[in-house]
């Protein structure tokens, strides 16, 4: 498999052009079997964009899951556990849709997505270990 990664420092006012060119790319690339990721970083004082590829990054480091095995067919808590908190934080943080907030964090559908946020909501209300684990990493993204 071929491994090809980009990172582009642009001004915020054309990033939106950027992540959707950049979006159209992914999909074209991973149907052929070439990894492609990118990431986007401003102008102003080096503040971050919050992507969803960003976000799956911060969150599999967070719970030390390699990006690689988010779309991997299982169910595995940890494995499951951090592919949903990359599609609760994708959906809270960025305007992406939920078939594509699946398509980029895991190779899920959006019923999925909405799945995810759903047992991330109850997960939070319920366990407080969870919550706790939750607006650690929040404060990080």
């Amino acid at each position: 498999m071929i491994t090809l990664k980009i990172e582009i420092k642009y001004n915020l006012i054309e990033t939106g052009s950027m992540v959707w060119l950049f979006k159209i790319f992914l999909k074209i690339f991973n149907k052929r079997g070439v990894n492609f990721s990118y990431t986007i970083t401003s102008d102003n004082n080096g503040a971050h964009l919050k992507t969803t590829p960003y976000i799956r990054k911060k969150v599999c480091n967070f719970l030390n899951v390699p990006e690689t095995h988010l779309s991997l067919k299982t169910r595995k808590r940890e494995i499951v556990e951090a592919r949903q908190l990359g599609h609760f934080f994708a959906k809270e943080i960025t305007r992406d849709s939920l078939a594509t907030i699946g398509f980029e964090i895991g190779g899920m559908d959006h019923a999925t997505v909405l799945h995810s946020i759903k047992t991330v909501n109850n997960m939070r209300e319920t366990n407080i270990a969870f919550r706790e684990r939750l607006e650690t990493l929040q404060k990080q993204l």
